[in-house]
């Protein structure tokens, strides 16, 4: 992570607004609207915060999973790939990046064992 955020890769590749809430072509003919993408995203964010107090991480580690999660679906389609597994991953791989790591299997069984990302749409 750079020390200055100015000067760092992030904010020179950070998103407009209009670009976070696009709906993908994909989704759009799975017949996703826009406030159905809305509500995925906010489950998202609810299943990584919940698992985040499970596995006892800190909110630094919740709020770049959860960038990490967003920047994924800018890029990629619902459809494609499953919110239910890129949620904790990017959980995971958010741990890593903020130094505060926690073993896989230990996301996985508070996963398995409270179900705290099954979304409804």
């Amino acid at each position: 992570m750079a020390a200055n955020f100015w000067t760092s890769s992030h904010c020179k590749e950070l998103l407009d607004a209009e670009k976070v809430g696009i709906v993908h072509p994909l989704d759009k003919e799975q017949g996703l609207t826009q406030e159905d993408v809305k509500i995925i995203k906010i489950n998202m964010s609810n299943c990584i915060r919940t698992l985040a107090q499970y596995v006892k991480l800190r909110q630094r580690v919740v709020a770049t999973a959860i960038t990490y999660c967003r920047r994924v679906y800018t890029r990629k389609s619902f459809t494609e790939y499953d919110p239910q597994l890129v949620a904790p991953t990017c959980l995971y791989l958010a741990s890593k990046a903020e130094e505060s790591t926690v073993q896989a299997k230990l996301v996985i069984f508070y996963l398995k064992k409270y179900s705290c990302c099954k979304m409804q749409v």
